[in-house]
């Protein structure tokens, strides 16, 4: 009986430290949206996400990978460039399924002090301002690779991508209280120049973004300009970015990008998803830009978030308004918008949750 005890007892130790070296995690949410655009039909959309990220360890080795499954297009959902993942019926009868997909994956260990990163992942240039969650892989087919280090307090990175891909070397410092980033990518006619500074003036705090794009025409140069502080219990935004005209598509990995996290402007995850009015990825030729006020106080329990200020984008200058009020439930958060830009107005309901 002790031997059983004792053989039991080893078994359930053994069991509880090969668990500990995996760990998931995960989050969803549902979203509904409706637009009302002038003298045209309404819009509806309801939508979801499911994600689950998984972490085995092995001393400094770590393997993630990310599940997901959702009704979003593929242009926005996989880290690894599939075309169909969303579910939908054509007037012709053709039914495509949502499935479960690999989101990213990628292992990272250290060689010396050099850290490695191996495989697909999402990732962000700079502050968002020409590439929000773009995938790091820039081809569908290979993988990328990131090598970096820090040295004499300064971060540098090198990254790159098989096949025909590019490299990307990188550095960060900071210097008297200020972040300073710099990344560089030398592909020809498609590389650029991204620098990004971040610090605090007192109260106020400061984060501006530089791109330089190297192509030789529509070479779609980027700036932004973002300051905030707190005022009470008031936490206040201003910001204003500018684009260069975009006819080929140099900036198409920013739809992502809300500016002053706007519901209404953007494509991505705001609460209007993809009924979002104002798109400051136009990809067309001429110049585009957005300015704009925030103000983030609590009510009651309740988040609100106030946000007005002017969109040229596509063709269209005009102002925008929205409003997100968010409240947590039972374990998730609800949230409620409502915004309107060029005479259009969108509403929209998302549950959000993480576990």
């Amino acid at each position: 009986m002790k031997k059983q005890l004792l053989i039991a007892a080893v078994a359930a130790t053994l069991g509880t430290s090969a668990m500990a070296d995996i760990s998931i995690t995960g989050d969803a949410h549902m979203r509904y949206a409706n637009t009302e655009n002038g003298t045209a039909a309404d819009t509806n959309s309801l939508d979801q996400r499911i994600r689950l990220k998984t972490v085995g360890t092995s001393g400094d080795t770590k393997v993630t990978l990310g599940l997901r499954t959702d009704n979003d297009d593929a242009q926005t959902s996989r880290a690894t460039g599939g075309t169909t993942n969303h579910s939908n019926e054509t007037s012709t009868g053709t039914t495509t399924t949502t499935g479960l997909e690999v989101d990213y994956r990628f292992l990272t260990t250290k060689v010396g002090p050099v850290n490695v990163k191996v495989g697909d992942w999402w990732e962000t240039t700079g502050l968002g301002l020409v590439r929000k969650g773009q995938k790091a892989n820039s081809n569908t087919t290979g993988s990328a690779y990131n090598l970096s280090t820090t040295v004499a307090n300064v971060d540098l990175s090198v990254q790159g991508t098989t096949g025909a891909g590019s490299t990307t070397v990188g550095a960060a410092t900071e210097i008297a209280g200020w972040k300073i980033g710099v990344e560089h990518d030398n592909t020809n006619l498609t590389g650029y120049t991204d620098v990004t500074v971040q610090g605090t003036i007192g109260p106020v705090s400061i984060a501006a973004e530089k791109y330089d794009s190297d192509a030789e025409d529509n070479k779609a140069d980027a700036g932004l300009v973002h300051v905030f502080g707190k005022v009470g219990g008031v936490t206040l935004h201003a910001a204003y970015a500018e684009w260069e005209n975009d006819a080929n598509g140099r900036r198409d990995n920013n739809s992502k990008f809300s500016p002053l996290g706007v519901s209404v402007l953007g494509t991505a995850n705001g609460v209007n998803g993809n009924l979002a009015l104002g798109n400051v990825n136009a990809t067309d030729a001429q110049d585009e830009d957005v300015s704009g006020v925030r103000a983030d106080f609590n009510v009651a329990g309740n988040a609100i978030q106030v946000a007005a200020g002017n969109l040229n984008a596509a063709g269209i200058d005009d102002g925008f308004a929205d409003i997100i009020v968010t409240r947590d439930l039972s374990g998730a958060k609800l949230s409620l918008s409502a915004g309107q830009w060029n005479s259009n107005t969108s509403m929209g309901a998302k549950i959000a949750v993480k576990f």
